[in-house]
C-alpha cells in the first residue's frame, strides 16, 4: 500500500469512531475498499504495520511539512480556492451531520462532499460555502 493510501486509510479508521453512524459506516467501507484495491486483508495490513519502520503517516497534518505545490495547479481567481483547514472543516461536517437527516437528498449531497474531502484533502470554494451554510 502506497503512503498516500495508508494515510487516507488511517484517517478513515479514525472516522469510524464518529457518533454519526452513516459517517462511520462510510469510513469503514472506504477503508475496506482501500485494502481490497491493495489486495491486502486486515491481518496482512496489521502485520505489516508492526514490521514497518515508516510511521510518517502518524504525523498529524498540522505538523507535516507542506508539500511543494505546482503554482499552476490552482488559482485563487474565480472561486477556485482550496479550503484545507482540517480542524475547521471536520467541525463543520460534525455540525452538519447533527442537523441533516439520513436518507434525505441533502444528506446524500453532504456525503458526496464529505467523500470528496476524504479523498482529496480539500474542499472547493463552492463546497466549502455549502457546508458552512448548512452548519449554521
Amino acid at each position: 500500500m502506497d503512503p498516500k493510501s495508508k494515510s487516507l486509510f488511517i484517517k478513515l479508521m479514525m472516522m469510524t469512531g464518529s457518533s454519526h453512524d452513516g459517517e462511520a459506516l462510510v469510513a469503514i467501507r472506504k477503508a475496506n475498499a482501500i485494502l481490497a484495491e491493495a489486495n491486502v486483508n486486515w491481518e496482512e495490513f496489521l502485520a505489516a504495520l508492526d514490521q514497518s519502520h515508516d510511521r510518517s503517516y502518524m504525523t498529524p497534518p498540522s505538523k507535516r511539512k507542506e508539500a511543494k505545490r505546482d503554482p499552476t495547479e490552482f488559482s485563487d481567481v474565480g472561486g477556485n480556492e482550496k479550503h484545507d483547514n482540517e480542524a475547521e472543516i471536520d467541525a463543520l461536517f460534525e455540525r452538519v451531520y447533527d442537523r441533516v437527516h439520513s436518507g434525505s437528498s441533502f444528506y446524500e449531497f453532504v456525503q458526496s462532499v464529505h467523500d470528496f474531502w476524504i479523498q482529496k484533502g480539500y474542499l472547493t470554494e463552492k463546497q466549502y460555502q455549502a457546508i458552512r451554510r448548512a452548519s449554521r
